[in-house]
């Protein structure tokens, strides 16, 4: 938990919009290239982001990716191919304000800020961010104070849509966890009809992207991208912006 939204106003009872195009689920999934250790991160960058590259291409589904500079520098072949797709980076980590420089392999400072832990808005608004993404207990975006009168958007984490529960003990495993993004893809697409709601799903690449998990992802993404429907799928930021802009 990050902190408490400004206003714990019931769904039912907040003003209706849409997302662009009369679109009323979003679905924003994070690429979270962070590792525990040596042997995952190389894992993870060498073998199993690309997997999952393959995956997405082939489902045409945007992704956002978030990630320290210090990862994206010592793999800088992962950061040139996810800018290439013009898929968006999200800043996470420290707050840096000089880690992020035009020019370097990492390119400008991101839009947003990735949240792991407690992390305090106002530091996260100060150093420039428009936006975070947080587990903030939410189906749809929500304020954040964030000190001095001022707040930040912040995009829900989507509640046991994070892959490294696959590696708790006990865990849902791969194919459990494929049925759960399933099971909540389709039971949101029910509640859009009253709300419009977001779904942000954590992925990790030296999680995802083990042979064992990858045929179990494609299949639920296949599922949610082959799905009829109001889907809007999207980058973080232009959930952000859409519903900052909308409220």
């Amino acid at each position: 938990m990050t902190t408490v939204p400004e206003d714990p106003v019931a769904i039912v009872d907040r003003p209706d919009f849409s997302w662009p195009g009369g679109l009323r689920l979003a679905f924003c999934p994070i690429l979270d290239l962070a590792a525990a250790d040596p042997a995952s991160e190389r894992y993870g960058m060498c073998v199993g982001v690309w997997r999952l590259l393959d995956i997405f291409r082939s489902c045409e589904l945007p992704v956002a990716v978030a990630a320290e500079p210090v990862v994206l520098r010592r793999y800088p072949r992962v950061a040139a191919v996810f800018r290439a797709r013009g898929d968006e980076f999200v800043a996470t980590g420290g707050i840096d304000e000089g880690a992020w420089k035009p020019g370097s392999p990492v390119g400008d400072r991101p839009a947003g800020w990735l949240a792991r832990g407690h992390t305090d808005p106002a530091a996260v608004r100060e150093a420039g961010y428009r936006y975070m993404a947080a587990a903030c207990g939410d189906d749809q975006p929500v304020w954040l104070p964030a000190g001095g009168g001022g707040r930040i958007p912040c995009i829900p984490l989507s509640p046991g849509l994070d892959d490294s529960l696959q590696t708790a003990d006990p865990g849902p495993g791969p194919q459990r966890f494929a049925d759960r993004l399933i099971d909540a893809f389709d039971e949101q697409c029910r509640q859009s009809e009253g709300q419009s709601i977001v779904m942000c799903p954590v992925l990790r690449p030296h999680v995802s992207g083990q042979a064992h998990c990858l045929g179990h992802l494609r299949r639920a993404l296949d599922h949610v991208t082959g799905q009829p429907g109001p889907v809007w799928l999207a980058h973080p930021c232009e959930v952000a912006d859409a519903w900052t802009a909308a409220m």
